[in-house]
Protein backbone atom coordinates (compact mmCIF):
# COMPACT_ATOMS: atom_id res chain seq x y z
CA UNK A 1 0.00 0.00 0.00
CA UNK A 2 1.08 3.38 -0.53
CA UNK A 3 1.29 5.63 1.92
CA UNK A 4 2.11 8.80 0.23
CA UNK A 5 -0.07 12.06 0.58
CA UNK A 6 -1.58 13.65 -1.93
CA UNK A 7 -1.75 17.31 -2.46
CA UNK A 8 -3.78 19.33 -0.76
CA UNK A 9 -7.34 19.31 -2.58
CA UNK A 10 -7.64 23.05 -1.89
CA UNK A 11 -4.20 24.73 -2.70
CA UNK A 12 -1.72 21.82 -3.78
CA UNK A 13 0.21 22.36 -1.01
CA UNK A 14 2.17 19.39 0.76
CA UNK A 15 0.30 17.34 3.97
CA UNK A 16 1.78 16.16 6.75
CA UNK A 17 0.27 13.00 9.55
CA UNK A 18 0.00 15.04 12.95
CA UNK A 19 -0.30 13.02 16.19
CA UNK A 20 -1.82 14.61 19.58
CA UNK A 21 -2.76 12.82 22.83
CA UNK A 22 -5.90 13.81 23.74
CA UNK A 23 -6.05 12.31 27.48
CA UNK A 24 -5.09 10.78 30.17
CA UNK A 25 -6.42 8.25 32.98
CA UNK A 26 -5.86 8.85 36.75
CA UNK A 27 -2.36 6.53 36.07
CA UNK A 28 -1.08 8.69 33.62
CA UNK A 29 -1.66 6.16 30.32
CA UNK A 30 -2.48 7.57 27.53
CA UNK A 31 -6.12 6.53 26.89
CA UNK A 32 -7.43 8.49 23.28
CA UNK A 33 -4.81 9.71 20.64
CA UNK A 34 -6.05 11.57 17.40
CA UNK A 35 -4.24 10.92 14.04
CA UNK A 36 -4.83 14.28 11.87
CA UNK A 37 -3.85 14.97 8.24
CA UNK A 38 -3.43 18.48 7.48
CA UNK A 39 -1.88 20.50 4.88
CA UNK A 40 1.19 22.57 5.72
CA UNK A 41 0.10 25.51 3.50
CA UNK A 42 -3.42 26.37 4.02
CA UNK A 43 -3.89 24.06 7.49
CA UNK A 44 -6.87 22.64 5.87
CA UNK A 45 -7.13 18.87 7.56
CA UNK A 46 -8.24 15.92 7.36
CA UNK A 47 -11.20 14.51 9.79
CA UNK A 48 -9.17 12.89 13.29
CA UNK A 49 -9.10 9.44 13.34
CA UNK A 50 -8.91 7.93 16.79
CA UNK A 51 -7.06 4.95 18.63
CA UNK A 52 -6.13 4.11 15.17
CA UNK A 53 -2.68 4.91 13.15
CA UNK A 54 -0.75 7.14 10.47
CA UNK A 55 -1.78 4.81 8.03
CA UNK A 56 -5.48 5.41 8.51
CA UNK A 57 -5.14 9.30 8.89
CA UNK A 58 -3.17 9.07 5.36
CA UNK A 59 -6.65 7.03 4.32
CA UNK A 60 -8.90 9.80 5.19
CA UNK A 61 -6.66 12.37 3.63
CA UNK A 62 -6.07 10.50 0.21
CA UNK A 63 -9.77 9.61 0.04
CA UNK A 64 -12.02 12.14 -1.89
CA UNK A 65 -13.66 12.14 -5.29
CA UNK A 66 -11.50 12.44 -7.90
CA UNK A 67 -11.63 15.60 -10.40
CA UNK A 68 -12.52 14.17 -13.42
CA UNK A 69 -16.55 12.87 -12.02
Amino acid sequence: MNNELKPCPFCGGEAEITQEYMGEDKFRNIVCVQWTAMCTSCFAKSPPIYQADKIMAACAWNSRKEDNQ
